[in-house]
């Protein structure tokens, strides 16, 4: 797919609607190229060879055409020119353009053809719109492609074909529902489960301090910590025993 840069005569005065519509009823190779054009030809190659290093050219009884190493082509017809080159990425984008504007350039001063952006459907206007270029290049390839109409509608948003909704398992009928009542049976667990954290850390707590004292007077610190593991063992111990007799009231 290539970005296309069209030249077409245009009479002073004369619309750009009217020169496209000449240029599309016009069979570009119908003539030889005259001499005259052979020589803006020579002119051509000769600031593009300067521009942008060797090209290869051919010259046929009906077409010029020049071709560079990047891509770049360029072909003068009997009444009519283009510039186009592949549309893809380029560690240097910028100075491709300039080459570009630079050798649009060339054609117009030496043809005095003038440029139409096939992209942007306007009068070339000094810049390459690369946004306008991919669009028109997909455009193009899904016009010419043979996928399914999912896969095409796919293609223009950049994504992949689409697979539908994710798939949810179906909820099974047997299975009991969640109630007021498993909820309670849940807390109930829970605050049991805490309560044996609050026993077995103020053991733990109680433990480690009468051993780093040897079982001898506990110091002020020492003192403090037994009073919290007390405190957690006798506040575990306490809501266990709630949490129990809940239970039971329940069964």
């Amino acid at each position: 797919m290539s970005y296309d840069i069209l030249f077409v005569p245009r009479r002073p005065g004369q619309t750009w609607e009217s020169a496209l519509d000449e240029a599309e009823g016009r069979d570009v190779l119908e003539d030889a190229v005259r001499p005259e054009r052979l020589a803006q030809w020579d002119r051509v190659v000769a600031a593009l060879r300067a521009r942008v290093g060797d090209v290869v050219v051919t010259v046929d009884d009906d077409t010029c055409e020049a071709t560079h190493p990047n891509g770049l082509v360029l072909a003068l017809y009997p009444d009519e020119a283009s510039v186009s080159f592949p549309y893809r990425h380029r560690e240097d984008a910028a100075a491709f353009h300039d080459v570009i504007v630079d050798v649009v350039g060339i054609l117009e001063r030496e043809t005095g053809l003038h440029a139409w952006d096939a992209q942007t459907d306007e009068p070339f206007d000094g810049r390459v719109h690369d946004q306008a270029g991919l669009a028109g290049t997909r455009g193009l390839a899904q016009e010419t492609s043979d996928v399914s109409g999912t896969e095409a509608m796919a293609a223009r948003a950049d994504v992949g074909p689409d697979t539908g909704p994710v798939p949810v398992a179906p909820l099974d009928p047997s299975a009991p529902a969640a109630g007021p009542l498993d909820d309670a049976a849940a807390r109930l667990a829970r605050e049991r489960r805490r309560s044996l954290v609050y026993v077995v850390t103020g053991v733990l707590i109680v433990t480690v301090v009468l051993g780093i004292d040897d079982g001898s007077q506990p110091s002020t610190l020492g003192g403090v910590a037994i009073v919290i593991g007390v405190f957690n063992v006798v506040l575990g111990g306490l809501t266990y025993l709630g949490a129990s007799r809940r239970a039971a009231g329940r069964g």
